[in-house]
């Protein structure tokens, strides 16, 4: 038997049902070889809207049992996301999809580091206050300068990059 899949009201695609299923056969419907299994074409389930799928007999088009069925958008980060981004990520993709990929990526981690500061009210502020880099030849101390705690994680790394900077500074 073939099945025609359809995505809210459009076929995307048919299938041979022909596998073997044992619920059938306890079930007494018929030899139990109607089970199928389809891969929906790219950008045939829409990600973040809810829709209907149905399954159709070709012979027919009598709906099967159970069809059709809605499926709700991706609502969160779950693991069921994060396992199909990662699948859509390790696909080998040329160097110029790479980069789309890569600043698609790097976009949405900028959002989402802006997202945790802001609940601290720290992003509108940080973004109209004038900002300035000032170089002097005082060492940076994290009880005067850090007020944000970015400089205590950087411990003797920063401390020797600036020891070796000051120097060079006050040659020029």
């Amino acid at each position: 038997m073939s099945v025609f899949v359809s995505v809210d009201g459009r076929v995307v695609g048919r299938c041979l049902a022909d596998r073997p299923r044992a619920d059938l056969v306890r079930a007494g419907i018929g030899h139990g070889r109607y089970g199928f299994d389809f891969a929906f074409p790219d950008g045939a389930l829409p990600a973040l809207a809810r829709c209907t799928i149905a399954v159709r007999r070709e012979g027919d088009g009598a709906m099967l049992p159970g069809s059709p069925r809605s499926l709700d958008p991706i609502a969160a980060f779950d693991e069921d996301l994060q396992e199909r981004l990662a699948c859509a990520l390790a696909e080998p993709v040329d160097e110029i999809e790479l980069d789309r990929q890569l600043a698609f990526l790097l976009d949405q981690a900028q959002q989402l580091r802006r997202a945790r500061v802001e609940p601290h009210g720290e992003g509108t502020e940080r973004q109209s206050r004038p900002r300035a880099l000032v170089i002097d030849s005082v060492m940076p101390s994290a009880e005067r300068d850090d007020r944000t705690g970015l400089l205590a994680g950087l411990g003797r790394r920063l401390s020797c990059r600036v020891n070796k900077l000051i120097p060079m500074l006050l040659k020029r």
